[in-house]
């Protein structure tokens, strides 16, 4: 019998899964939520007091974390069956609900570029907004660089079924695919998470088998993909254009918190590495005693990594290392698998990849990954739980504060 449980448990978030009544009162709670933030920054002007800036902030951040909880369940039911109809509803009708939430911060976008200079330096020495100050500071340079706030709000409501539309695509489209493995003279119908973790497998047969078959089942639907894509690039540019951004790294820097310089310096860094680079990948060769590498060779286990790891050793390793280095994230980390934050089951209808999300309201994470017995799949959950522990050192700070590049 296994140690710890290779499932979640969603049940303690909100009962019944994608049919939950909770689920669907939380829902509606939302929607109710951001029409009353709606109804008080109508109300404001750029004359802004400490008082009503405070308010302000609270009732976003309370907004923001009421519909942060139904967001993460339903990317925990997508992921966990991608034939989830009812699951993939909700995620449509989230959808448009952020849409909206986003339509009204365009207006707040504009009430604080309109506040003066020297108004906004004394707001933000008030005690209460002092500890936010570094994310409103941040929203409010972001939102000098936009469009005026009837754009803004055109471009929100139309990225729902545009720009924002290609997870649900693509999750439609990776749900739908099928990769044949024959092993051991059988034949199984794995999904394309399964397939993928036979890239680190040890037998190469198997490994070249798994990346020939992806690459095939990913060519059946190349051309919709690509189609979809080229239209969110059209999408994006032409809002970069209307917003004068000049830069296609404009967002991501802006998202990443980067200045262009840094991220420079950092390629300039990983080109003058690349030898390196080719020297271990020219060992690795040698020790799978192959003249080159190809692709699906670049995961493959070397020596003692090469046998297999069950996911009670992974997960009894992860914690002793961890306690070696820090008693608080151990026990943070036995605290998550023992209360099944983790699913990490190797079954088909899962999502490909692996995530960590975290509920703003209960204060927990979910850990999503499909364990294969790898030292691959040993990494990705300590790499998954590491987000985890983020999410818990952060669950008591203002929201505001809880969201990091």
């Amino acid at each position: 019998m296994s140690k710890y449980s290779q499932n979640w448990d969603l049940e303690s978030v909100y009962p019944g899964g994608s049919s939950s009544e909770e689920l669907l009162e939380q829902v509606r709670k939302v929607k109710v939520g951001i029409e009353t933030l709606h109804a008080y920054i109508k109300a404001l002007s750029p004359d802004l007091k400490a008082e009503q800036l405070i308010t302000l902030v609270n009732k976003i951040q309370a907004v923001m974390a009421n519909l942060g909880q139904p967001s993460a369940f339903v990317g925990c039911l997508t992921a966990q069956d991608v034939q989830d109809q009812q699951a993939r509803l909700l995620e449509g009708n989230l959808s448009q609900i952020k849409a909206r939430l986003s339509v009204v911060l365009t207006e707040v976008d504009q009430l604080l570029v309109a506040v003066s200079p020297e108004r906004w330096v004394r707001l933000l020495e008030d005690p209460h907004l002092r500890d936010l100050s570094f994310p409103l500071r941040e929203w409010r340079l972001t939102a000098q660089t936009k469009m005026p706030a009837p754009k803004e709000a055109l471009a929100a409501d139309l990225a729902v079924d545009g720009y924002h539309a290609w997870s649900r695509l693509y999750n439609t489209v990776v749900g739908r695919m099928k990769v044949k493995i024959e092993r051991r003279g059988k034949i199984r119908e794995l999904s394309v998470g399964q397939a993928a973790n036979l890239l680190s497998e040890p037998d190469r047969n198997l490994r070249r088998l798994a990346f020939h078959k992806l690459e095939q089942a990913w060519a059946q639907e190349g051309e919709l993909c690509a189609s979809a894509l080229n239209h969110i690039a059209g999408f994006r540019l032409n809002l970069y254009r209307n917003r004068g951004w000049d830069d296609v790294l404009s967002e991501p820097l802006r998202l990443n918190r980067m200045q262009r310089e840094t991220l420079d310096a950092m390629w300039s860094a990983v080109e003058g590495s690349l030898d390196h680079l080719k020297k271990y990948l020219k060992r690795k060769a040698q020790l799978l005693g192959l003249e080159k590498l190809s692709w699906y060779d670049l995961e493959a286990p070397l020596g003692e990594a090469a046998k297999g790891i069950s996911y009670d050793q992974a997960a009894d390793f992860i914690l002793e290392q961890l306690g070696r280095f820090s008693p608080e994230i151990a026990n943070f980390t036995k605290n998550a698998l023992e209360k099944n934050w983790i699913e990490a089951e190797d079954r088909a209808g899962k999502r490909p990849g692996a995530f960590c999300t975290s509920f703003p309201l209960s204060k927990e994470s979910r850990v999503f990954m499909t364990y294969a017995g790898t030292i691959q799949s040993l990494g990705t959950l300590a790499h998954e739980l590491g987000h985890a522990y983020h999410g818990y050192v952060l669950k008591d700070a203002p929201f505001l504060l809880r969201r990091y590049a």
